[in-house]
């Protein structure tokens, strides 16, 4: 029998919130915006207000968003997601979600986070949850070991979502028809459609229409 499971997207979903807002106001706050080019900060501040009224695509922000990255090292990069999971994120999991999420490791489910936050905030995460994979966006390093504000690869939303499902699937020899997935946002439209038993979670609006006319489940979860 082809094993089932879970796929959970991070930011609305397992967390209250948004984790690379959460990163922008530790940035804001501490000595990190003075290696930060104030520029791409008010035009990432920007896109993420016209995002959250759907006034330009998620990914599009999320292109925006990782260009603050640019010449930050990694070592830097992952001590502000420690810091940011000790002080914000911890404190904002979604104890009902993360029930959901246990619920189905204990039913034998592979547990997966399918994310567009990058691994330096996804780690401290990952090391709490102890998800069996991790799916998230790859930031592109110089030979320096810096960052060069782009991805390596795609950022995972959207489409990238769902074919990093897909691969998966065929990686450990998934059923999808099975299989379970949870977001909070219609952006991930196509991740959802990718499993047999989707599910939105404390949903957009668009995406709480979708599924009430698809006849998915719905959770608010406070």
């Amino acid at each position: 029998m082809r094993k089932h499971a879970a796929f959970f997207d991070f930011d609305g979903t397992l967390i209250r919130g948004d984790s690379q807002a959460m990163e922008m106001r530790h940035i804001l706050r501490s000595g990190c915006r003075r290696h930060v080019n104030p520029f791409l900060i008010m035009r990432t501040v920007g896109t993420g207000i016209l995002s959250y009224f759907d006034l330009v695509s998620q990914l599009y922000h999320n292109r925006t968003y990782i260009t603050i990255y640019r010449g930050m090292s990694e070592q830097d990069a992952v001590k502000t997601g420690n810091s940011i999971f000790h002080t914000q994120i911890r404190k904002n999991f979604n104890l009902q979600a993360l029930k959901l999420l246990e619920d189905h490791r204990d039913e034998g489910a592979l547990i997966v986070i399918v994310s567009a936050s990058p691994e330096h905030i996804l780690g401290p995460v990952t090391a709490y949850i102890k998800p069996d994979y991790l799916v998230c966006t790859v930031l592109e390093k110089d030979s320096m070991k810096r960052f060069t504000g782009k991805p390596l690869g795609h950022i995972c939303i959207g489409e990238e979502k769902a074919e990093r499902v897909q691969e998966l699937a065929i990686k450990f020899n998934l059923d999808l028809s099975s299989s379970y997935a949870y977001s909070d946002h219609h952006a991930d439209l196509p991740f959802l459609e990718a499993v047999g038993r989707p599910a939105a979670v404390n949903p957009t609006v668009k995406l709480e229409k979708i599924a009430r006319e698809r006849e998915w489940p719905v959770y608010r979860f406070r």
